[in-house]
């Protein structure tokens, strides 16, 4: 499992990898986080309207859970990226660890 965290604009700040870490659940994780971050939305909600704009923005786009921005005061202050097992469970993660921000 790999959890990234990204700043608002999608750039990695961080990441935590457990048991044997593969390079693309790394990758994956983090463009989940920045798909959020950029999107302002949940990967999951996010899907069918980032596919549309994607060749329109030129955004990057990972139309699967376990990317959630982390929402302050209505502002997008960054995203966290979760990899590594079912997208359902990745999405769960994700939002247990912002929980527990604050």
């Amino acid at each position: 499992m790999v959890i990234a965290i990204l700043d608002d604009g999608g750039h990695l700040l961080g990441s935590s990898a457990w048991d044997a870490l593969r390079r693309r659940t790394r990758q994956i994780a983090i463009e989940k986080g920045r798909t959020a971050a950029v999107s302002r939305r949940t990967t999951r909600t996010g899907k069918t309207a980032s596919r549309r704009a994607h060749p329109l923005l030129n955004m990057p786009v990972l139309p699967v859970q376990g990317g959630v921005p982390i929402m302050v005061n209505g502002e997008c202050a960054g995203a966290v990226g979760v990899s590594g097992v079912q997208s359902h469970e990745d999405e769960q993660i994700a939002n247990a660890g912002i929980a527990a921000l604050g």
